[in-house]
């Protein structure tokens, strides 16, 4: 695994769970707020939220897989540092032909929360 970015956010101690929005559709706010998105839990206690991002070479060696790891404490929040933009990418080699490849590309704005 291989560590890409990490982020470092506020959010209140009451909030126990949050949207995942691409940070495209974060342009259109609020209405981006009218559609339904997933959300994932977000256990423990305390405000600081500790994002981060690393890659995973799948079983073929040909794929990349992101995983987003959060991490709740009470440590005191210094800092706030979005993650701005994140491109994950890797290259593979077909038939002797080399190619760039980019998986997903994640963007963030303003934090809405």
């Amino acid at each position: 695994m291989e560590c890409i970015v990490k982020g470092t956010y506020k959010i209140k101690n009451e909030i126990k769970e949050l949207s995942v929005i691409p940070g495209d559709e974060l342009l259109t706010w609020p209405a981006c707020l009218e559609k339904k998105w997933p959300t994932i839990r977000l256990d423990g206690t305390g405000e600081k939220i500790d994002l981060t991002l690393y890659t995973w070479s799948g079983a073929l060696g040909n794929e990349i897989i992101p995983m987003y790891i959060l991490d709740r404490s009470e440590e005191r929040v210094e800092n706030v540092t979005p993650i701005i933009n994140s491109i994950v990418s890797f290259k593979f080699e077909v038939s002797n032909l080399k190619s760039d490849y980019v998986s997903g590309k994640i963007k963030s704005g303003k934090n809405p929360i």
